[in-house]
């Protein structure tokens, strides 16, 4: 399933932003502050000079003529249409750091000032260029600053998600570069920390804060469409709108709070979308609709982690809505034996260790009807989550195990959460 009409609003971009070239002097290229900034890049010397003010304001110009560089390449009029991929891999080049765990404290440095000046100069053109193939550019190299690991750049990607004239095109990599700094466990032995959070385990940033209500915001907005809208912008709309609900996987938490407040519920917007309880964008038969979205809610979901402060998560009301969407999964294998808009035997897989993922954090933090979560795996594994696996022919999902339990085991919660009425999935 492809969104064609998001591949052809790009080429779209690209043609409209062919221009011809002019008498501009070529953009010189760096070549000796790129020796020094692999040094930085590598490990083996700081940013930041202690003691020496002078030192590293040359150091952070060396950064900032990298940054210039690349904005100067994206915005000269003599760039062809094909050197813009040639720009992008070779800035993302610039920013590839081995894993997180094994990073020095120079290299934290080079993300954190790099990443700085990399934002600084893609900002304006990924906002307000003139020329559609910048603006898309832009916003791809700055998806990259996001995998370096650089936090801030989550400013940029909120004010492209809240730009009211950007369209869903450039929208996806604002998602992609959320996603990129969600992913990433910045300490392998705090892996419930998130980039944003420099001093502090579990608490959450005002700008982490804002970036999760952004991604919700982006995943329950309001569509237009109507039944006459061409299925392909239909599909496009969601292939976008999966990089929101992959990246919501990735916030840690159920509940964000601000000041002992509810700020926001990631774990009942991944639930709703599991469950196709959000209405816009689904078909009125959800057997028809691509579970694409629902995939990825559901194995998010399961990675999120209940506050253990609170204790207000309602584990039988979440159990029996995550079997119903695993059911309605199953339900559309059987009826698509042939479709491909997801790697079915990857599925099987993800699914399986996501539901072993809760089921571990249910009996560590020793949660109230834990033990659901053991009799959701077994009525699940053998009967769908091997024949989606297997991928053999013939071999269908046996939807009828998992339904009579779900319709013997309602969940005597009405809500997802304690004291929390409006946590409640509005599907039969």
């Amino acid at each position: 399933m492809g969104p064609r009409w998001l591949v052809l609003a790009i080429l779209l971009a690209a043609l409209t932003g062919r221009s011809a070239v002019v008498g501009q002097e070529k953009v010189q290229r760096p070549s000796e502050d790129f020796q020094k900034l692999e040094n930085f890049r590598s490990g083996n010397a700081p940013v930041v000079v202690e003691n020496n003010k002078n030192d590293t304001e040359q150091n952070r110009q060396i950064l900032d003529r990298v940054a210039r560089y690349y904005a100067a390449r994206l915005n000269a009029s003599t760039t062809k249409n094909e050197d813009y991929r040639q720009i992008r891999d070779d800035a993302a080049r610039r920013m590839l750091l081995p894993k997180r765990g094994e990073l020095n404290p120079q290299q934290k440095q080079f993300i954190t000032e790099f990443g700085k000046a990399m934002i600084s100069h893609l900002d304006g053109l990924a906002l307000n260029s003139a020329k559609p193939i910048v603006r898309l550019n832009a916003g791809m190299i700055a998806a990259e600053v996001g995998r370096m690991g650089y936090d801030g750049a989550a400013e940029l990607y909120i004010k492209i998600l809240e730009k009211e004239d950007m369209s869903d095109g450039y929208k996806e990599w604002a998602l992609k570069g959320l996603h990129n700094l969600f992913v990433i466990v910045p300490e392998l032995v705090a892996p419930d920390k998130t980039v944003f959070q420099n001093n502090n385990r579990g608490l959450l940033s005002p700008l982490e804060r804002h970036a999760i209500k952004a991604l919700i915001n982006y995943i329950e907005r309001k569509v237009d469409w109507t039944e006459t809208t061409p299925p392909e912008e239909v599909d496009g709309l969601r292939y976008v709108r999966r990089e929101a609900v992959r990246a919501l996987g990735h916030v840690r938490v159920q509940t964000v709070k601000n000041l002992g407040n509810v700020d926001s519920r990631p774990a009942f917007v991944l639930l709703k979308v599991a469950r196709n309880d959000i209405p816009s964008l689904w078909p009125r038969d959800p057997r028809d609709q691509y579970p694409t979205e629902q995939l990825d809610a559901i194995i998010g979901f399961c990675r999120l982690k209940p506050d253990i402060n609170v204790r207000d998560f309602n584990l039988d009301y979440a159990v029996y809505h995550l079997g119903r969407a695993i059911y309605s999964m199953a339900e559309f294998r059987v009826a698509h034996g042939t479709d491909a808009s997801i790697s079915w035997k990857a599925a099987g897989s993800w699914l399986k260790e996501a539901l072993e993922t809760l089921k571990s954090t249910s009996q560590t933090l020793k949660i109230e009807n834990a033990q659901l979560v053991d009799e959701l795996i077994n009525r699940c594994d053998f009967n769908i989550l091997q024949p989606i696996e297997s991928g053999i022919a013939g071999n269908q999902p046996n939807l009828g195990p998992l339904g009579q339990w779900l319709q013997a085991n309602p969940p005597k919660s009405t809500s997802l959460f304690k004291n929390d009425p409006a946590t409640v999935i509005k599907v039969p």
